[in-house]
């Protein structure tokens, strides 16, 4: 895998754990779960325009989706899970 493209999922994930984090750890379960149900709605809106749009642009579209929202949306959900679990004890 090109290294660019390591560094953009990287980033999107990286963006994704200190938000679930900080969301999860400050403001408990709530907003973590808007947050990560946001993401997936995100993800499914753009697979859907991608597969509308059709050729270099849905795939396009596709590729948004794996490479930055779906990183992003599963550390969010994972951080933000960490971090309600520390906000407990």
């Amino acid at each position: 895998m090109q290294p660019e493209i390591v560094m953009i999922v990287s980033a999107a994930a990286a963006v994704g754990a200190v938000l679930g984090f900080v969301l999860g750890r400050f403001g408990g379960g709530t907003p973590v779960i808007v947050v990560a149900v946001l993401g997936v709605v995100a993800g499914v809106a753009m697979m859907m325009m991608g597969e509308s749009a059709g050729g270099w642009d849905g795939l396009a579209y596709a590729i948004g989706a794996v490479f930055i929202d779906a990183p992003f949306t599963l550390a969010v959900a994972l951080f933000g899970w960490i971090g309600t679990r520390m906000r407990s004890r």
